[in-house]
């Protein structure tokens, strides 16, 4: 059983199946900069940030990356970031966590008025304790920024929370911190890109959180 006081969950890919938005911004992306789409690479895009997922799946100097993301960003907050669902049985898992008292967290790569955006149309705004996103400047752009600000705002050490993600990025961030890491197996990571990342608890799905934090389901 459990006993971290603080709970921190990324979002794409651990509380919400987001590829469908996700996906089609970059469609719409690849399209406004003449490019093709890269199907092949669709789980690789969720999870880092935009402007690095540019870069690298077609080489972009800064300049054009950035003009990349203003693309994607312009559908994603007409419509992307709404053509999501969440993961079955996350609600109530996330009521349950309340419950018992514990802090719940969301740390993602997304960037934070997204987040809030997502977290209240879902109406699971309400259960966190702090969202911590990525800002429009470029800062808090990876995963161990975001997990710094939680511990800032909620005033736990490490070892009294962890994290749950799908990606490499979310384990490495728990992993400077010696923090705890849960992987959610069920998102859009692969057992290679896990391969060298400590993991307290694989997560084959969200029954497995429950069992986890010894929930019943």
């Amino acid at each position: 059983m459990s006993n971290h006081a603080c709970v921190i969950f990324d979002l794409d890919g651990t509380l919400a199946d987001t590829k469908q938005g996700i996906v089609r911004g970059f469609q719409y992306a690849a399209k406004e900069m003449g490019f093709a789409y890269l199907p092949q690479y669709e789980n690789s895009i969720i999870g880092p940030s935009l402007i690095d997922s540019f870069r690298h799946l077609y080489g972009l100097p800064e300049e054009e990356a950035r003009e990349a993301v203003r693309h994607y960003r312009a559908y994603y907050y007409k419509q992307g970031m709404f053509e999501y669902s969440l993961y079955n049985g996350i609600e109530d898992l996330i009521k349950t966590l309340r419950k018992e008292g514990r802090t719940l967290a969301v740390a993602t790569t997304k960037y934070q008025k997204y987040a809030l955006l997502m977290l209240e149309n879902s109406r699971l705004i309400a259960y966190f304790d702090c969202v911590a996103g990525s800002m429009e400047d470029g800062s808090r752009a990876g995963k161990k920024e975001l997990l710094k600000v939680v511990m800032e705002q909620t005033a736990y050490s490490a070892q009294q929370c962890i994290m749950i993600g799908d990606k490499h990025y979310d384990g490495e961030g728990a992993a400077c911190y010696k923090m705890d890491f849960i992987w959610a197996k069920y998102g859009y990571g692969n057992e290679e890109e896990m391969r060298e990342i400590p993991i307290t608890f694989v997560a084959e799905n969200v029954k497995g959180l429950y069992r986890y934090f010894a929930l019943g389901t």
